[in-house]
C-alpha cells in the first residue's frame, strides 16, 4: 500500500460551505427583520455570528488540508479530514492525465487532472482527481524529476497495476 498527500478538494465541499453560508444569511435576515422588542432578536444575531465564524474556520481548515490517497490493489482510497471516498480500479477502462489552467478574478493556478474513464461508448462515466500543482512542481517537471510530483506518483502506481489501461497525457483539455 502506497500513500501520498495531494492538494485536492472534492467538488461537494464547496456546496457544503455554500449551504452553511445560505443558512447564515437566512438567520441574519430573520434577526434583522425582528422588531427591537422581540426576545429572539439577540439570540438570532448571536447564532448568525457563531455560524459565520464556524463557516470561516471550516473554510480555512479545509483549504489548508491535504487529501490522503492510498493506492491499493483494486482501488484508490481518498480521505480529506473525516470525508472518505474511493475510486474503483477494477472497472476502469482508461486512465489519463492532463494539465488544466484555471483563472479567477484574483489569480490563476494549474491542476494535474487524473481522469478515470469507465466505459468506452458515449455513455461512459468519468471521475477525475484535480490536483493543484505549485511552481515548485513545475520546476521538478522541467528538471526531469516528474516522479516527485504526487499526482504523477498516483498515475505511475495505477499504471504499474494496469499498464494496458494507461492512456498517458491528453493535450489541450479545456479548463472547467
Amino acid at each position: 500500500m502506497k500513500t501520498v498527500y495531494v492538494n485536492h478538494k472534492p467538488w461537494w465541499i464547496g456546496y457544503l460551505l455554500g449551504t452553511a453560508a445560505v443558512v447564515l444569511l437566512l438567520i441574519s435576515f430573520s434577526a434583522a427583520m425582528l422588531s427591537e422588542a422581540h426576545p429572539w432578536r439577540k439570540a438570532a444575531a448571536v447564532v448568525s455570528v457563531i455560524i459565520m465564524i464556524m463557516v470561516i474556520i471550516a473554510g480555512i481548515i479545509i483549504d489548508n488540508s491535504e487529501t490522503e490517497v492510498k493506492c491499493l490493489e483494486d482501488k484508490l482510497e481518498c480521505r480529506l479530514l473525516s470525508a472518505r471516498w474511493e475510486i474503483d480500479l477494477t472497472k476502469l477502462d482508461t486512465l489519463s492525465y492532463t494539465v488544466t489552467g484555471h483563472r479567477s478574478r484574483y489569480g490563476s493556478w494549474h491542476t494535474v487532472d487524473l481522469i478515470f474513464r469507465y466505459g468506452r461508448d458515449s455513455a461512459c462515466e468519468e471521475k477525475s482527481l484535480e490536483i493543484k500543482i505549485s511552481s515548485d512542481d513545475v520546476g521538478e517537471c522541467l528538471a526531469g524529476r516528474i516522479e516527485k510530483i504526487p499526482a504523477m506518483q498516483i498515475y505511475r502506481w495505477v499504471e504499474e497495476l494496469y499498464p494496458e489501461k494507461a492512456a498517458g497525457y491528453i493535450k489541450n483539455r479545456e479548463a472547467m
